[in-house]
């Protein structure tokens, strides 16, 4: 999914499409709630020139295809059921990063996973009223996501957990927002809620195993699309699902694991 001819009118909206993007492999639902909620920001745009309604169109299109290749799935067709998944996704990426940076683990998937989480309770809070506690997650998680990219690229070393006088001075309270109970306390890598079987991205049938040297196009689409989800599970640090696809993706390929 690409998104390189953004108008300079809509740049605020790049956060957005770029989080749709990064899931658009893996998680209909998270991509789609991304693009209604940066089509929606596109709308409220006072000047819309040509150029501005033409982008705005195509991602129409784009909420109009997911909806259509995702016809089964209830989170995309009904926003009450699909406002809570993207809350609860939320809460489980600003978890595991707020284990890794209570780690000291300030790598780059750590500012991902802070700015990721940051971006949906954005779209979170733009779907509904949320509660203190998310509120406070949605600004813990921007500023943190911030300061720990500053301090990486100025080459200080971050500090980890609240920080006074700070939009990060408190640590909000989510473990009971969360369908997994004392969640920051019990598990040290949560995983984003699993994507219902309805929703998940489909794939085509796999071909009978061919010869060594002979590898299908319907294989080969099965390893393009295993390498993906590697590379998704991947920016997460997230190892089981990594090595999982790649196994899938060899084993298309006809290696012998």
């Amino acid at each position: 999914m690409n998104f390189s001819n953004v108008p300079k009118e809509l740049v605020n909206l790049n956060v957005f499409l770029r989080c749709a993007s990064d899931h658009s492999a893996t998680n209909p639902i998270i991509t789609y709630y991304c693009l209604l909620h940066a089509f929606q920001k596109g709308l409220s745009v006072t000047q819309k020139p040509p150029h501005v309604k033409a982008f705005l169109t195509s991602l129409m299109d784009k909420l109009e295809e997911l909806k259509k290749n995702n016809s089964n799935c209830e989170e995309i067709k009904n926003e009450t059921v699909g406002i809570p998944y993207v809350e609860q996704y939320a809460l489980k990426l600003y978890s595991a990063a707020y284990q890794k940076d209570m780690n000291s683990d300030f790598g780059p998937a750590t500012v991902k996973l802070f700015l990721s989480a940051a971006t949906l309770l954005d779209v979170v809070s733009g779907a509904e009223e949320v509660g203190d506690d998310i509120e406070k997650a949605r600004k813990y998680a921007k500023w943190k996501a911030v300061y720990i990219s500053k301090c990486l690229k100025s080459g200080e070393v971050p500090i980890s957990g609240p920080i006074p006088n700070t939009e990060a001075a408190d640590s909000p309270n989510i473990s009971g927002l969360t369908n997994t109970n004392n969640l920051l306390n019990n598990e040290p890598n949560p995983q984003p809620p699993q994507v219902p079987s309805s929703c998940a991205p489909e794939q085509p049938p796999s071909a009978e195993p061919a010869p060594a040297n002979d590898v299908s196009p319907s294989q080969w689409f099965n390893v393009e699309k295993d390498i993906r989800y590697a590379m998704s599970a991947s920016n997460y640090q997230d190892k089981e699902t990594t090595v999982k696809h790649l196994m899938k993706a060899l084993r298309s390929l006809g290696v012998d694991i």
